[in-house]
């Protein structure tokens, strides 16, 4: 994705704002609460290739190899025996060292938005309540695009990726993972992207998706914090309440559900935000804004 492209969905991001759509279970509602979002394992997710790129280890140097473990490991101060001897396992073993190396990518976290279209219509679409919200007998969350400013809205070390849709009958791009975060440690972020195709690892590894889901437009926000436990499947940030504009309740929402987003939006720090039931229109294929609050 070119610098310009960036820009462009950036600026749209800023104007219009973000949805995510949720099933409203226990974990959404305390969530909500404690204005937390819920950062999701790579493990969970329906799409194979999603986080699952390739780790092109086939032509690497048992030298790339050392002075890999030399930066990943440089507070260990390992001695150049260890180094050689660790470097000379993972040589023999590639398949043993690519999963090391995803299981770090894996601990990462992520939280996913859609973009709002042109047509301004896209917490109205029944495919995105069908598949992400519990056949619209959950919410949408509706949040204004400062919170593409990651780092000023949430507790801990987040980045914010546009998704880069990929023609599916195109060849995945190559990106050689241990080349780019040696070139990273000697000569920067942004000099390290530029020599790997504007792509550094988030973006490869958490930005790239098949155009099959390109009507998404997704906005991806990625936990940085590698302290969070591998096996937990789920981890909760802080976000910052104003960031939250509306709630938009699903066509098909019990009133229990109704009740309890109305009674959590009228907390003092959500005091602010919109409360808009959906509901089918009699006459139309399409669904009509009721508000509540």
């Amino acid at each position: 994705m070119t610098e310009r492209e960036l820009d462009l969905r950036e600026q749209e991001v800023l104007e219009k704002g973000l949805l995510q759509f949720r099933t409203f279970d226990d974990h959404v509602r305390n969530a909500l609460i404690n204005n937390e979002l819920i950062f999701g394992a790579a493990k969970n997710f329906n799409d194979p290739f999603d986080c699952n790129l390739p780790i092109d280890l086939d032509n690497v140097s048992i030298d790339l190899i050392k002075d890999y473990i030399e930066i990943e490991n440089i507070k260990y101060a390992l001695s150049e025996v260890e180094i050689n001897k660790r470097a000379k396992d993972y040589f023999d073993n590639k398949a043993k060292f690519e999963k090391e190396i995803r299981n770090v990518i894996n601990n990462y976290r992520r939280f996913s938005c859609f973009q709002i279209v042109t047509t301004n219509k896209t917490h109205k679409d029944i495919f995105f309540w069908a598949n992400y919200a519990d056949k619209h007998k959950g919410i949408c969350l509706k949040f204004n695009g400062k919170i593409i400013d990651a780092k000023n809205h949430f507790e801990g070390i987040v980045r914010s990726l546009p998704i880069e849709y990929i023609n599916c009958l195109k060849k995945i791009p190559e990106f050689n993972y241990l080349k780019y975060r040696i070139e990273k440690f000697k000569l920067g972020y942004d000099r390290a992207k530029e020599l790997n195709g504007n792509r550094g690892a988030s973006e490869y590894f958490f930005g790239i998706k098949s155009t099959k889901w390109k009507y998404e437009n997704e906005v991806r926000f990625v936990s940085e914090s590698l302290s969070m436990p591998f096996l937990e499947p789920y981890v909760k940030l802080k976000f910052n309440p104003s960031m939250l504009e509306k709630v938009y309740i699903g066509c098909n929402a019990s009133l229990s559900t109704v009740n309890e987003v109305f009674k959590i939006m009228h907390l003092p720090k959500f005091s602010h935000v919109e409360v808009i039931k959906l509901v089918r229109d009699n006459k139309r294929f399409k669904l009509l804004e009721e508000k509540l609050k």
